[in-house]
């Protein structure tokens, strides 16, 4: 027979001619040993993985493919375009496939330096032709791999193990090299040495807050009980340890959870944990999971999974880790007022979340002359004309509400001034594969992009650390549940809570416009910018 099955570490082959080719079935025999795993922003179906002896794997729906030969190291999809996906061999030679995974062609050979065993790489930000990797020196290219820059001199023979970009200010880039960690804050023109936090071994990973380019955490290899992760809230002048109780093995890899009350997973030697502000400290996140080396972690959005490549079991899933529990309290319990016809009167209640998860509350009101109507109707599918009855009202100034607030135009007399900043030039752009769904239509049309704010904000007596920016106009306070297309009078018992209402439209960011976002330190604001965004269906585009 030309018939012959083969197995190795990298699962079961077979021929059916010989050996002149080999085919691949070894779905389900979970015993690839993965260095590097890349997920696609916009298709929950698709995996790349780098494997020891066993070449790069891609996962389509639920079929896994070779598609590059030799040791897979590091890889990626590109995340505004899940056809364009990148793989690299060893030291650090780059591939890239613009088909799907179909075929692949070498793209580095313009980088005369070797890489490390593992050639670290990571896609800018918001630019995604643009790829920064670390040999001995940084390296970048701005088409893709067409052309390439040497953007360091560090004057060093090592070569480097990790790089990160920061998402706020893609200026901001970190680099280590076993116990050494460098930084740039203009893009690679200058680097300086930071701080190594006391106690770490090889720098193994690292992680940037979305928001902050200076807020960051590394993680160790080695075997120093105590010496596992760090947290610099400076750029790396100093460290905190926050390794708790994580066990004394290696720490192989950090991913930070955006849109989260800072909440980490970390990969060992033998597993996953997690924390965030509302825990003490970090809890194990095993459950159903071999004990088995975690060597990279990524977080697939749209779908809400955890994704770890481990060495020697495959890849591996879980949901994200839940939010625990809403706890209510309030000051006072209730509320009593006696007024004549024509009279008014200011209470304030304060409602406090004191659990671990978003608190939607209501209040519900008796004996009282006036009310805040109920949804009138339904919400309308999209596209279809808003049947309901009633104009809107015009006003140019109201208030006080029941907490206190009072609203006015800025055309009225005693209203705000107000002048218009033009944040496009210096703001973080959210790129297309960023904005996350929040129902059944895509990102960029009703979908959402969490950003973590960079100062407590307070609104009703809650206060938020992080906003969610919609592509129509809106920016929420908690997670959207569902889709927020549906403009209509205000105020409503629709799904839109929380919410501050600057542009409330149905609009879609598909084909053209950008959103900004910047962190004015100097003024103390922060400010969202929607440039050039066409409503869903009509003419025109909207900037503001």
């Amino acid at each position: 027979t030309n018939t012959l099955y083969a197995g190795n570490d990298g699962g079961v082959y077979r021929t059916t001619n010989g050996g002149s080719t080999w085919s691949w079935i070894g779905n389900g025999v979970k015993t690839t040993q993965f260095y590097k795993l890349g997920i696609s922003a916009t298709d929950a179906s698709r995996i790349i993985g780098g494997s020891q002896d066993n070449g790069t794997k891609y996962l389509n729906g639920s079929t896994w493919s070779d598609v590059i030969g030799g040791d897979g190291m590091d890889c990626l999809i590109d995340y505004s375009n899940a056809n364009i996906m990148y793989g690299t061999l060893y030291y650090g030679d780059i591939y890239k496939s613009v088909n799907g995974g179909s075929s692949f062609s070498y793209i580095s050979s313009a980088v005369s330096e070797t890489g490390g065993w593992v050639t670290p790489f990571v896609q800018h930000p918001t630019s995604p032709n643009t790829i920064i990797a670390g040999y001995v020196n940084v390296w970048k290219t701005t088409n893709a791999g067409t052309n390439w820059a040497q953007i360091s001199s560090l004057g060093t023979t090592g070569t480097l193990d990790v790089v990160a970009v920061a998402p706020s200010n893609s200026q901001v880039i970190y680099i280590g090299d076993g116990g050494t960690l460098r930084r740039t804050t203009d893009g690679g023109t200058t680097w300086s040495s930071i701080t190594t936090p006391s106690g770490a071994g090889s720098i193994t990973s690292i992680a940037i807050i979305p928001s902050n380019a200076d807020i960051l955490w590394v993680t160790s290899s080695g075997f120093t009980a105590g010496s596992k992760v760090w947290k610099s809230s400076n750029g790396g002048t100093s460290w905190t340890n926050i390794s708790g109780t994580l066990p004394n093995v290696p720490t192989n890899t950090i991913v930070y959870e955006n849109g989260s009350q800072d909440r980490l997973y970390v990969g060992n030697d033998i597993g996953v944990y997690y924390r965030d502000l509302n825990t003490s400290d970090w809890q194990d996140f095993n459950t159903g999971l071999p004990n088995v080396v975690i060597s990279d972690l990524d977080i697939q959005y749209s779908s809400g999974k955890l994704r770890a490549a481990t060495y020697g079991r495959g890849v591996w899933e879980s949901p994200l880790a839940a939010n625990g529990a809403a706890l209510l309290t309030s000051t006072p319990d209730s509320i009593n007022a006696a007024l004549a016809q024509g009279d008014s009167t200011t209470r304030t209640i304060t409602i406090i979340n004191n659990g671990t998860a978003a608190l939607n509350w209501s209040i519900q009101t008796s004996g009282v002359a006036t009310v805040v109507p109920a949804k009138v109707g339904s919400l309308m599918a999209k596209g279809e004309p808003d049947v309901r009855v009633g104009p809107p009202a015009l006003d140019g100034f109201g208030g006080p509400d029941v907490f206190g607030y009072r609203w006015v135009d800025s055309d009225e007399p005693g209203g705000p001034t107000y002048s218009w900043v033009d944040i496009s030039g210096v703001g973080t752009a959210i790129a297309t594969g960023q904005w996350i769904p929040s129902g059944t239509w895509s990102g960029t049309d009703d979908g959402y992009f969490p950003v973590l704010l960079p100062f407590p904000f307070s609104y009703y007596g809650i206060t938020y650390d992080t906003v969610f920016i919609s592509t129509n106009g809106n920016i929420r306070l908690v997670r959207p549940a569902a889709v927020d297309y549906s403009n209509g009078s205000i105020p409503t018992n629709d799904d839109v809570n929380n919410v501050l209402a600057a542009f409330w439209d149905d609009m879609n960011l598909t084909s053209s416009g950008t959103v900004y976002f910047y962190n004015d330190a100097a003024n103390s604001r922060f400010i969202i910018q929607y440039t050039n965004v066409p409503p869903w269906s009509g003419t025109g585009t909207y900037t503001f």
